[in-house]
């Protein structure tokens, strides 16, 4: 890592001289390296291409074909569809069907349940595809829906009004308060610019009248070559994927005068902008103050450095915030700030809090003191340390796995920096020349940043929250007055208190190993220590700087009466919020600059637990956390007074939001009213006491005996043995065992319908749920599991494709093997009121056809390549393992049975699909149904 880094210092250097040296030559503004195993080019024709070999997973390769248009390109008359061309990709081409292309893609596992699809924005689109590299025939079909996409798109008469009503729909889904509230603000911000009318779902009139020559006018004038780049990554010869680039894209024709794509410019203005943005159905209130500024080019040296300042001055920032958030009376639940490029001309950087709409003035405040501490006094030495530590591990993590990067996860980064004309540098290139710029960095530097972001020109500030009768919100003008009167003078330095005590004081003497087992197929190990607690742990390669773990013991909030469940299930947060021994939390936070580690105490319903993940570098201090959670945690009065209050604003409003009440409506009556999941309420926590927390913690932690403990990742096993005889051995423990109680927590059985009228909205939301009993194993749970692939592809088929009826429909299974053998499958959809009744009609008409019915070979092969995709991803990743492993440790299941997925995922059939559909589909004596409709025009 030194030899990297003395690498890049010596580049810097010889540029800082020169640039010295020749003053006016500039080499600070010479463009940053590239990725040199990135396979880039052009065609004549401005298609552009990037080539990145990734072989996680195996034989299989990611496309993106990005399209250099969105919204704020269409005409008056075609607001919205940009976003509807998206979707007219999908209904068919030149060369494929829409029945053929769902068809085909569905045989190879990458269709919308493989992870097909694309998304919209201002200024973007972007398409995603995959598919298998150990198939020639799947490539050369992968390339021809690819070019197709790019410029043969049918836009057929028949699918463009089919395709209408999916559309309305997903417009339906977004209607509410946070979109008004949303709508309003945007006006604001982006007033004088193109962007104030150019929401990407567009306008109902223009989506409900159009007609095709609006949207085919669209799709010629943006979707040409010119405006398009084609990303693959993945498992492939960058030699025949250019050869295939080049039969497809190369041909595509140049566009004769083509349309200017025009950047269209967000003006500036000298004095700032307000708005008040309240909704009867708003669930929370929230501040925002935002600038706008020119974006910095990413490109360059001087660019990369001066964008390495910004993100290093957020950074401190941030975590200044987050400290008045912990204090006792906080002036804001939750603060936040952030840089983002709003638009191809414009970057934003905003400041925002939520918080009581009591507080609006004192949270206004707030913000503006603390930025005006830093314009005043700037930050501390130990500040930029620890912020320049924690960027740089971040960078030195990414670095260290740049061979374990999933494709998905690789292009996706490929295309945001595309997005926001970023440098494509390797990870290590990246990681050299960061580290490097941080050593040039000083305080003066990034002190300046706040000078720049935080000004007098171009701010917005905007409030939002709920219609109160009885309280008035401050004006426009009491609000800027709250910014101007911050008294300068008043404003001391920040105090950075710094604690260099070690998390422990005294390591204990460590325990014993009583017994060893292992698991040979899958190469799982235990060992038993000398407290009773059973380590389980599996070594990976799957990442090198990565170690997953979490630890459960059978009881949780089960074991109290239901007047404690808030206290209980909270208690681990609680403590996590407030610390453990002499540290609270922001000291944690602290001492932890530079290091990968995570631990997180939870009380589950049936469980108590611990959770977290960290590099095997920092082992240690994961162990130090875990033994100090147990034995020392913090119970900080100002702590707890903070985290409630913090939790009271975020309920205050929450039955203003008709969806809210809708599933805490929901939750009651399918559970029949059972206490232990009645919904939190700012009472409920009025009966929550520090004093109960610390009994129900210490109770749930004070016995590891019975806990089991679970470690996955890529980590020494000698060094993780010392660690558990060291920390884990030496946790308290007893004989007397433990185990979690029955609660009632079933859904009620027989046929039940319930309908709530809640909202102003035209959209309605159906829920069914059908359940039973069932006799519990892995392989029926993965049955159903694939069961439910299937429904959800015929319900998708029908519902949304024939009837054009809703956006998105789709089932989902739950299982459980305690307190009672049981599943549950649950269908949720959201439609226009007026078709509820119809649309409800037609799934139960599904369920009876399914129930009854015959599988095709080609459902069934859909479903069965899917599962194994899917797999073939998962199982190469840690999380996959450890939640396998840990819950079939729980369950008292095999413990490797998940490595049999494979083989049964091979044997889906038309007759095991039928089977499952029989034997699960009870809803003619087992079906909730139930319905949210908006509250009737008086």
């Amino acid at each position: 890592m030194m030899l990297l880094r003395k690498n890049a210092l010596i580049m810097i250097a010889i540029l800082m001289v020169s640039w010295a040296l020749w003053g006016q030559a500039d080499i600070m503004q010479q463009p940053l390296p590239t990725d040199p195993s990135l396979v880039t080019g052009q065609f004549a024709n401005g298609l552009k291409y990037i080539i990145k070999v990734n072989n996680k997973p195996e034989k299989r390769v990611a496309f993106r074909l990005m399209v250099d248009a969105g919204s704020v390109l269409e005409d008056d008359d075609q607001q919205g569809l940009a976003h509807f061309t998206e979707h007219m990709a999908f209904n068919g081409t030149q060369n494929m069907s829409r029945e053929e292309l769902i068809k085909y893609l569905n045989s190879i596992g990458m269709g919308f349940a493989g992870g097909l699809n694309a998304f919209t924005s201002f200024d973007q689109t972007v398409y995603n595809l995959s598919a298998p590299t150990d198939n020639q025939e799947s490539l050369r079909k992968a390339f021809t829906i690819l070019s197709d996409w790019a410029y043969q798109v049918s836009l057929r008469d028949k699918e463009l009004e089919s395709e209408r009503g999916i559309i309305i729909e997903e417009w339906r889904r977004g209607q509410g308060a946070e979109e008004r509230i949303r709508d309003k603000t945007n006006k604001v911000i982006f007033a004088g610019s193109r962007y104030a009318d150019r929401n990407p779902i567009g306008k109902y009139d223009v989506l409900s009248t159009f007609t095709p020559d609006k949207i085919k006018r669209f799709y010629t004038d943006w979707y040409r070559p010119d405006l398009q780049t084609v990303l693959i990554v993945g498992d492939v010869d960058p030699s025949q994927m250019i050869a295939m680039l080049k039969e497809f894209f190369e041909p595509i024709p140049k566009r004769d005068n083509p349309r200017e794509r025009v950047i269209y410019p967000v003006p500036s203005h000298v004095e700032p902008r307000t708005v008040i943005a309240t909704d009867k159905e708003a669930s929370n209130t929230s501040i925002q103050i935002s600038w706008k500024h020119d974006p910095t080019p990413q490109k360059n040296l001087i660019g990369y450095r001066n964008s390495l300042c910004t993100d290093l001055f957020q950074d401190m920032l941030g975590n200044r915030l987050e400290e008045l958030s912990k204090q006792s009376d906080p002036p804001f639940s939750y603060a936040y700030n952030y840089s983002y490029p709003m638009t191809k001309s414009k970057e934003l950087y905003l400041m925002a809090a939520y918080m009581p709409e009591a507080k609006i003035k004192v949270a206004l405040t707030a913000l503006v003191t603390e930025a005006e501490r830093a314009k005043l006094h700037g930050f501390t030495a130990g500040e930029l340390a620890r912020s320049k530590q924690n960027i740089l591990r971040r960078a030195e993590t990414a670095m260290t796995e740049k061979d374990n990067q999933l494709s998905e996860s690789l292009i996706w980064r490929y295309v945001s920096q595309i997005m926001n004309d970023g440098a494509m540098m390797s990870p290590e290139q990246n990681y050299q020349i960061m580290g490097a710029l941080f050593d040039t960095i000083s305080l003066d530097d990034v002190n300046a940043v706040t000078q720049q972001l935080v000004t007098d020109q171009n701010m917005v500030l905007s409030v939002s929250g709920p219609e109160k009768e009885g309280f008035v919100y401050p004006t426009e003008s009491e609000l800027l007055a709250v910014v101007k009167s911050i008294d300068s003078s008043n404003i001391t330095p920040y105090d950075d208190k710094i604690v260099s005590e070690p998390f422990l004081s005294a390591i204990p003497k460590p325990g014993k190993i009583k017994k060893t087992k292992v698991y040979k197929a899958s190469g799982i190990k235990s060992w038993k220590l000398s407290n009773g607690i059973t380590v389980y742990l599996k070594n990976t390669d799957f990442k090198k700087d990565e170690v997953y773990f979490s630890a459960s013991s059978s009881g949780g909030f089960s074991l109290y009466p239901p007047t404690d469940v808030l206290a209980a299930k909270e208690a681990g947060s609680i403590i996590a919020d407030a610390g453990f021994g002499d540290f609270d939390n922001t000291t944690i936070e602290k001492m932890l600059a530079g290091q990968v580690v995570r631990v997180n105490p939870n009380i589950g319903v049936y469980s108590e637990d611990l959770q977290g993940m960290f590099s095997p570098k920092n082992m240690e201090t994961a162990f130090q956390m875990i033994y100090q959670y147990a034995k020392a945690p913090r119970f900080s009065k100002d702590s707890f007074d903070s985290y409630v209050t913090r939790q009271k604003a975020f309920l205050e409003n929450k039955q203003n939001s008709p969806d809210q009440v809708f599933i805490d409506s929901l939750v009651v009556f399918i559970y029949d009213n059972n206490p232990y999941f009645a919904p939190e309420t700012t009472k409920t926590w009025d009966q929550v006491s520090l004093d109960r927390v610390m009994e129900i913690y210490q109770e749930r932690y004070s016995n590891f005996g019975d806990f089991n403990f679970f470690f996955v990742g890529n980590f020494d096993e000698q060094e993780l043995k010392k660690m558990c005889l060291t920390y884990l051995a030496n946790l308290p423990a007893k004989k007397s065992k433990e185990s979690a109680q029955d609660i009632g927590f079933e859904t009620i059985k027989g046929k039940h319908e319930r309908t709530f009228n809640l909202g102003k909205d035209p959209k309605s939301m159906v829920y069914f749920v059908i359940g039973g009993d069932m006799k519990y194993s892995n392989r029926e749970v993965e049955d159903l599991d694939a069961f439910c692939m299937l429904l959800n592809e015929r319900l998708r088929e029908k519902i949304r494709e024939e009837m054009s009826g809703v956006y998105n429909i789709y089932a989902s299974p739950n299982t459980a093997n305690f307190p009672r053998e049981e599943y549950a499958i649950m269908i949720m959809m959201e439609c226009s009121p007026e078709r509820s009744a119809e649309l409800t009609a037609a799934v139960v008409a599904i369920l009876d056809s399914t129930k009854t019915g015959t599988v095709s070979e080609e459902e069934a092969s859909f479903v069965r390549t899917t599962m194994l995709k899917n797999l073939d991803q998962s199982i190469i990743t840690n999380r996959f393992w450890l939640n396998n492993i840990s819950q079939n440790v729980a369950k008292e299941l095999p413990i490797d049975d998940f490595l049999n997925y494979q083989s049964w995922y091979q044997n889906i059939s038309t007759e095991s699909l039928a089977k499952t559909a029989a034997k699960y589909l009870n809803h003619n004596t087992n079906l909730i149904q139930v319905t949210k409709l908006p509250i009737p025009s008086q």
